[in-house]
């Protein structure tokens, strides 16, 4: 799904550093190339280059290949494979997160580059589109490995080359998709990442961005054209990681794309799934998954660990964590892993076995995600949890709504330490929360936030208050959203600080643009 490398850096900074990009960051760069059936010559979409990209969604890139090298045989003068080929190497790249495997991508980007030059006609809209495509995709996984600078620098050449071709033809609508998502990216960039935005020299409007891609989607399905589907992934992307609204991201999903076409598909189904408070669900979605597709994505296993500890299923759970916290490769959520390994003694009640994985979370791994920070955090502290708080908040994570309550009840306040006094308001805060409960859970959040001053470290209360802003946009009190969504970006120091500012600055955008 190509654009949704188009996604521009602050998409990739986000799924990158959050949210665990829990290899979120993966449902946004599924944007593919959009190229269509009426193109140019140089730039057709054959039915060798459609099973190319099946094949690459489905990260079976051998079968891939074998696809363009008939292409190339049959039609030398299609172009289009160039883009299928960079595709592999950059998913290659940041799936691996290894050195190696981006400076391969880089070396064979800027040999495509100059193919492109000399022999695709500046007069096609495909050829500035293709550019900055391949530009994008060589920034994202810069990005990915913290290559800031290289990054940065070539994600504006990504965007002078959307941009030029937006005016040179402006009619051609696959650039202003791009340009949509970058639009609306750019306004929620996190504080940390403004030296970017100078680097880039533009700003952005995240509520005119969402409707370009929204306009771009309903043009899309008159037209009937083959990149619909990358169009709904962003829009989906959007709903999931900075509009909060995961009913509205699974009826999208559900409506419009079927499942067990691809297995970065069936991720984000998932992914979708698992945010929407259903464990069960997002495991059944991923019973097909096979050794393959783990070695090629090798998040699925962390993911899939995790999703069995939500359940309590603490063997299952023991045996993916530990099988990518060994083998993964890259930098990132190996300190999540380690700390989850950790999780499963803590609820054993094994405090020997617990420290000894919170000693690797604390030496292996990177902490540049969220995630890993925290984890970090708590690996520093050498604190042995709450082993009911614990519960509650697995449990919680999993949608197991009625059980993490009845948990959460069992805990008892008095002679709590001050951090776990916290913990349990924000607990019964969220649980009432996705219980639709609204009452209740504001009630707990507000007895939570006044606890607590803008210094904290714990993300307890600024998540409280992006949490009230949320129910208060869904009753439709603009006024105290407003509030809130400011309230939570005067916290200054959690470790979260970055996803849950940006979920605040997309929620003011939403509501100053009404």
């Amino acid at each position: 799904m190509a654009n949704l490398s188009c996604i521009f850096v602050q998409n990739f900074i986000i799924l990158l550093h959050n949210i665990s990009f829990r290899l979120r960051f993966l449902g946004i760069i599924l944007f593919f190339v959009s190229l269509n059936l009426s193109a140019a010559t140089h730039f057709a979409y054959s039915d060798n280059v459609k099973n190319a990209y099946a094949q690459i969604c489905n990260l079976s890139f051998e079968k891939a290949r074998n696809y363009l090298q008939n292409e190339e045989q049959q039609n030398p003068n299609n172009l289009l494979p160039l883009l299928c080929y960079n595709y592999i190497d950059f998913y290659t790249a940041v799936l691996s997160e290894t050195t190696e495997n981006l400076e391969k991508l880089n070396a064979n980007a800027e040999k495509r580059l100059a193919i492109l030059d000399k022999n695709a006609s500046q007069n096609d809209p495909y050829y500035l589109y293709a550019r900055g495509e391949i530009e994008l995709q060589v920034a994202l996984a810069r990005l990915k490995l913290a290559q800031y600078n290289k990054g940065f620098w070539q994600m504006r050449r990504a965007y002078i080359n959307l941009h030029d071709n937006a005016e040179k033809f402006p009619e051609f609508m696959p650039t202003y998709k791009s340009l949509g998502v970058m639009n609306a990216l750019i306004e929620t960039v996190p504080d940390s990442y403004q030296w970017g935005l100078k680097i880039l020299g533009f700003s952005g409007n995240y509520a005119a961005g969402i409707k370009q891609l929204e306009n771009f989607i309903a043009w899309s399905k008159q037209n009937k054209e083959v990149f619909l589907a990358e169009a709904i992934w962003a829009r989906t992307y959007f709903y999931i990681y900075l509009d909060n609204d995961y009913a509205l991201a699974q009826q999208m999903i559900r409506n419009e794309i079927p499942l067990h076409q691809s297995i970065l598909a069936d991720f984000l189904a998932a992914d979708i799934a698992y945010r929407t408070g259903n464990a069960d669900e997002a495991l059944a979605i991923l019973s097909h998954v096979s050794p393959q597709n783990e070695v090629q994505f090798p998040y699925l296993k962390l993911f899939l660990g995790s999703l069995y500890l939500y359940k309590q299923d603490l063997s299952q759970a023991k045996i993916y964590l530990q099988d990518y916290a060994n083998s993964f490769e890259g930098k990132n959520y190996i300190k999540d892993a380690w700390q989850k390994i950790a999780w499963i003694y803590c609820l054993q009640n094994n405090e020997t076995a617990y420290f000894g994985a919170m000693k690797n979370c604390k030496n292996i791994g990177a902490a540049l995600v969220d995630t890993d920070k925290q984890a970090q955090r708590n690996a520093e502290s050498e604190v042995f949890p709450n082993a009911i708080l614990l519960k509650t908040q697995l449990l919680f994570d999993g949608g197991y709504l009625a059980e993490a309550k009845r948990t959460l009840q069992t805990f008892t306040l008095t002679n709590a330490a001050q951090e776990q006094i916290w913990e349990y308001y924000y607990r019964m805060g969220r649980i009432y929360d996705n219980m639709q409960d609204y009452n209740a859970a504001i009630k707990y959040y507000k007895q939570l936030t006044a606890m607590n001053n803008y210094e904290t470290s714990y993300y307890f209360a600024p998540k409280a208050c992006l949490q009230m802003g949320l129910i208060y946009e869904k009753q439709k009190n603009e006024a105290a959203a407003l509030a809130a969504f400011k309230e939570c970006l005067r916290y200054t120091h959690h470790v979260y600080k970055n996803s849950i500012d940006q979920q605040a600055k997309a929620g003011i955008s939403r509501l100053m643009s009404n």
